[in-house]
């Protein structure tokens, strides 16, 4: 097997370690982990010596594993959650198949749902994540606001609350070597003696895909019935969903084709500004991917290599140069024993938030005429309100709060 270089130190060695018990051979490994996903994931085939009798498989469900060099974990740490068997008359394999012990959290819905008051996202991880025995480690630099009040909806997964909060703080999820959750900003971390190019690329594929993108996406929320003086006269307005925020896409040529999320009650303006523009960008980076395989899985700085890391690309055969954003990485050991790692680069930018627009952050948006008329006031806005009842899903009238960006 080829010896792997990590910090300037050499292994020889990668172990698979089941329950305590270190697997001693196998005959193929692979291991995937995306800046978009809160597991890594695993896939690890064994030769026919292990096929005696099924009572015998030392590879049981549920069972924790560790994809270690040398001894030390810094693949990934999860749990078996398949096994497949496959035998003929020549060949006997098995293949074990998981992700890392995040996994739970993104399958699994507490019981107790409840509400958390003025905390901060690590805060409220912490909690959720407790019972399940996972850490939550806070990487980013900036400063987490407390969320005023954050609940969890019935039958919500964990991941999907943490992801919602998460998002609405322009913060990434993502798991990492031991399990444990990390709290990262994207794009922090650049490698700096890295370099994607002839030398060390064996293949490179572009793919694009415009079906996920929208000329326009706004974030409403919706309101219980309340009392608006409009005109002289009060109009009541029941289960009433406001636009909080709108944002139009800066990516030409895109025909009209509007996109619209429903975020927390409590979003000022400028969290749901922050919000919408950071959807844009989100799947503005899915449009167009470079997927490329390397020998070996470690970088020019001597670390492996790493999703949400920038790398210099200069790849003149695809026309693709500069600093991208590497979005995935996928570690594999083949029938050959040698190593190779698929990276899939993406606009360094993706996933970034222009500066907030310049407004009160402490004003909160509800359906009360005396707040509408110092919001505009303070920004300038127009003072016009416009109705539309083409919100099918709610069925309910739609409030359009128009406000005039900050310059």
């Amino acid at each position: 097997m080829s010896e792997i270089r990590v910090r300037g130190r050499t292994y020889n060695h990668i172990h698979v370690i089941i329950d305590g018990q270190e697997i001693h051979s196998f005959e193929s490994l692979r291991v995937s982990q995306n800046i978009n996903s809160l597991a890594g994931s695993f896939n690890v085939s064994f030769p026919n010596k292990w096929i005696t009798a099924i009572e015998q498989y030392p590879f049981l469900l549920n069972k924790e594993i560790k994809l270690a060099i040398d001894g030390l974990a810094i693949l990934l740490t999860g749990y078996i959650e398949s096994v497949n068997c496959d035998t003929s008359a020549n060949s006997h394999a098995i293949r074990v198949m998981g992700r890392s012990k995040t996994a739970d959290i993104i399958d699994c819905s507490p019981h107790n749902v409840k509400q958390f008051n003025n905390q901060t996202l690590q805060e409220i991880a912490t909690e959720i994540c407790r019972p399940f025995g996972i850490n939550v480690i806070n990487k980013a630099t900036m400063t987490l606001d407390k969320f005023p009040k954050a609940s969890m909806r019935v039958g919500e997964t964990a991941w999907n609350f943490l992801n919602r909060l998460a998002k609405q703080q322009a913060v990434l999820l993502n798991t990492d070597q031991d399990g444990n959750i990390e709290i990262n900003e994207v794009g922090k971390v650049r490698l700096k003696n890295s370099i994607l190019d002839s030398r060390n690329v064996i293949d490179f594929q572009v793919s694009s895909n415009m079906t996920q993108i929208f000329d326009s996406y706004s974030v409403s929320t919706q309101l219980t019935t309340q009392l608006l003086q409009l005109n002289d006269q009060q109009v009541e307005l029941e289960n009433a969903v406001v636009v909080l925020a709108e944002h139009k896409s800066t990516r030409p040529g895109i025909r009209h084709r509007p996109f619209t999320m429903i975020a927390e009650k409590n979003l000022t303006e400028a969290q749901a500004q922050g919000r919408a523009m950071w959807e844009d960008a989100r799947r503005k980076a899915d449009v167009l991917k470079s997927t490329l395989h390397v020998n070996g899985w470690v970088n020019g700085d001597g670390e492996l290599w790493r999703p949400n890391t920038i790398v210099n690309v200069d790849y003149q055969v695809s026309g693709i140069k500069g600093e991208y954003l590497i979005s995935s990485v996928g570690f594999s050991i083949g029938a050959t024993q040698s190593l190779q790692t698929a990276i899939t680069l993406v606009d360094k930018n993706a996933y970034q938030i222009a500066p907030s627009i310049d407004i009160d952050k402490s004003l909160r948006f509800n359906l009360d005429a005396e707040s509408y008329r110092k919001f505009y006031e303070q920004n300038d806005a127009d003072a016009s309100l416009g109705f539309s009842n083409n919100y099918d899903e709610y069925n309910a009238p739609t409030v359009k709060i128009p406000y005039r960006r900050g310059e």
